[in-house]
């Protein structure tokens, strides 16, 4: 399969797994203003002269995932996708190499369709209702927090050991897997500083 139709089955997957969850999906005419406003993303009808009026068109700034570790060797890294394309990976430590990225800063470029994508799913899955923070009574285990800027504000979720709902996994998997399609500069040390 060609990654460009793991994007939307990984999009379906996770709308149809979030149907069976506690969190309620949008209504069918909440549905379709949603989908009316990603319209341009979703038939892939964006053109040079229309691309900027499509960017300024989505609702988020930039949205971000970072991994904040446990107490053994979970990554410490941040990854940054913003409006205007560009994206970004702060890594801390414990980054193997699978990741493919090492401690150290690095930058790139997210595809206009693909950061589109994930906007909607963020509105599809109703992001903006999860609670703030999803947290067990465990001590030990992996701490990811997901924030999304709009012009006016900045709303978080964290999650720890998995406890979220299938929401925001989806939202998770579909970051990793959009990570992974970019081609990555490493900043030179001068920049960093």
């Amino acid at each position: 399969m060609t990654r460009e139709y793991m994007i939307p089955l990984l999009i379906s997957a996770v709308i149809a797994l979030a149907g069976c969850g506690p969190q309620k999906l949008q209504t069918s005419s909440e549905h379709q203003s949603t989908a009316s406003k990603y319209q341009p993303f979703i038939d892939r009808s964006i053109t040079p002269k229309t691309e900027f009026f499509a960017l300024d068109a989505l609702p988020y700034e930039s949205i971000s995932m970072e991994r904040q570790g446990c107490y053994g060797g979970c990554p410490f890294q941040k990854l940054i996708f913003h409006k205007n394309l560009k994206a970004e990976v702060i890594g801390y430590f414990h980054i193997d190499e699978q990741s493919r990225f090492h401690i150290g800063n690095y930058e790139g470029e997210i595809d206009l369709y693909s950061y589109g994508h994930l906007c909607y799913l963020l509105d599809r899955l109703g992001f903006l209702t999860l609670e703030p923070e999803y947290s067990p009574m465990m001590l030990d285990a992996e701490t990811i927090k997901i924030t999304v800027t709009t012009a006016n504000r900045e709303i978080s979720v964290t999650e720890t050991g998995r406890t979220g709902p299938i929401e925001l996994w989806g939202i998770e998997h579909l970051i990793d897997n959009l990570r992974h399609q970019i081609k990555w500069r490493k900043l030179d040390a001068k920049k960093e500083q």
